[in-house]
């Protein structure tokens, strides 16, 4: 995963500040790593951001809008998240309380859009396989399996050359406002469940 630039860093810390201040999710759009910034916005819900007119007209002048913005749920890159890249953004970064980060940009968007289509059979399917492996591990595998079913997509979609995906575990022990009772920082589970991750997306990558 690419550094960060300075004003991504900025952008990225003031994201997670009112985050923490007000429980809802914020989105910073830039034009490039280095600006110009676009500003930070929120719809002043926990699940997503609409991008305001303006930045939605400017994307479709440029082709080049980044984004960066907050996942209170500490999940990986979600299908409205990959239909924005579609459809509008060159690039797209979440961002977890402790540090946690997930980037994506796609690359095939025809076969993207396709495999979207069929997203829920497709991370049911890796819920069942997660849970398979990891049953006798930890006593709340269904609820790690449930939390993974995005990243499992997301690096089968990596396998098959349809997105660029990385990810960056990170290291604070913070979890966002509004967290289910059974939630543990991100990077908690996903150090712990990397290789079983591997394993399922590898296996989920033969299905798309």
């Amino acid at each position: 995963m690419r550094a960060l630039t300075t004003l991504e860093t900025e952008t990225v810390k003031e994201i997670l500040s009112q985050a923490e201040d007000h429980g809802w999710e914020f989105a910073g759009f830039l034009e490039s790593p280095n600006g110009p910034s676009l500003g930070i916005h929120t719809s002043r819900r926990p699940d997503g951001v609409d991008p305001p007119e303006q930045v939605v007209t400017r994307a479709r002048q440029t082709g080049n809008i980044l984004v960066h913005h907050n996942h209170l749920s500490q999940e990986s890159l979600s299908d409205v998240d990959w239909m924005g890249m579609v459809e509008l953004f060159s690039e797209m970064f979440a961002h977890c309380a402790d540090g946690t980060m997930y980037w994506g940009r796609a690359k095939d968007k025809a076969a993207l859009g396709r495999v979207l289509e069929f997203r829920v059979a497709l991370e049911l399917r890796a819920i069942n396989s997660l849970v398979a492996l990891i049953r006798y591990a930890d006593a709340n595998s269904s609820y790690i399996a449930d939390f993974f079913r995005k990243e499992i997509l997301n690096r089968a979609m990596r396998i098959r050359g349809i997105v660029e995906y990385e990810y960056r575990w990170g290291a604070g022990d913070a979890v966002p406002p509004g967290a289910r009772a059974a939630a543990r920082p991100a990077h908690e589970w996903g150090k712990r469940f990397d290789s079983a991750i591997d394993t399922v997306a590898v296996e989920l990558a033969q299905a798309l």
